[in-house]
């Protein structure tokens, strides 16, 4: 048995166990909230097969794992895609979707989009409760040549930001050798 026929038996073996063994610690989320398999893909006689005829030709690809377009909805061909972790990730009931500019995404979707990290957009959305189109727009903090910020945050080596540390240490050296510093 191959790896990919081999990941593609235990695709469709997990999808049912999911759905109809109450031992299975997902059953919760599956099984238990009224999610079914449909019949094409829970037929004892060629419910696999069905399965995996579906999934060569609906995007199977080794690293991608079975996920439902709506969350709410049952394992059927019509509403089953095969997506990486990340798609998948975005695919999560618990994901509150934002809508901004008629498009609508998840928080980590929009901060990936932004360039605004995910914890900073959430945190601005949460925690001070800023209206959305300012929590999207991106802080831009302005610094000067000739500044410790320059030299030190921004890596910059110009003359004159190169020449301002040399002095802020300079500085700093005859304050301990006159005592004014510990």
């Amino acid at each position: 048995m191959s790896k990919l026929e081999k990941k593609l038996r235990l695709a469709h073996k997990n999808m049912i166990d999911r759905c109809v063994n109450e031992k299975n610690n997902s059953f919760i989320h599956y099984g238990g909230r009224g999610i079914k398999v449909c019949d094409d893909w829970i037929d004892k006689e060629s419910g696999r097969y069905n399965f995996i005829e579906w999934a060569l030709h609906n995007g199977f690809e080794i690293d991608k794992s079975l996920d439902r377009i709506d969350t709410n909805g049952n394992y059927s061909p019509d509403n089953c895609k095969w997506s990486t972790i990340s798609e998948q990730l975005n695919n999560q009931r618990r994901n509150h979707r934002i809508l901004f500019n008629g498009k609508t995404q998840t928080l980590t979707q929009w901060a990936n989009e932004l360039g605004i990290n995910p914890n900073t957009l959430q945190r601005r959305i949460v925690k001070y409760k800023m209206e959305i189109d300012k929590a999207f727009t991106p802080i831009i903090r302005t610094w000067k040549h000739g500044t410790r910020q320059g030299y030190e945050f921004h890596k910059c080596r110009c003359d004159e930001c190169r020449e301002a540390n040399n002095k802020r240490h300079r500085d700093k050296r005859a304050k301990i050798r006159n005592g004014e510093v510990k």
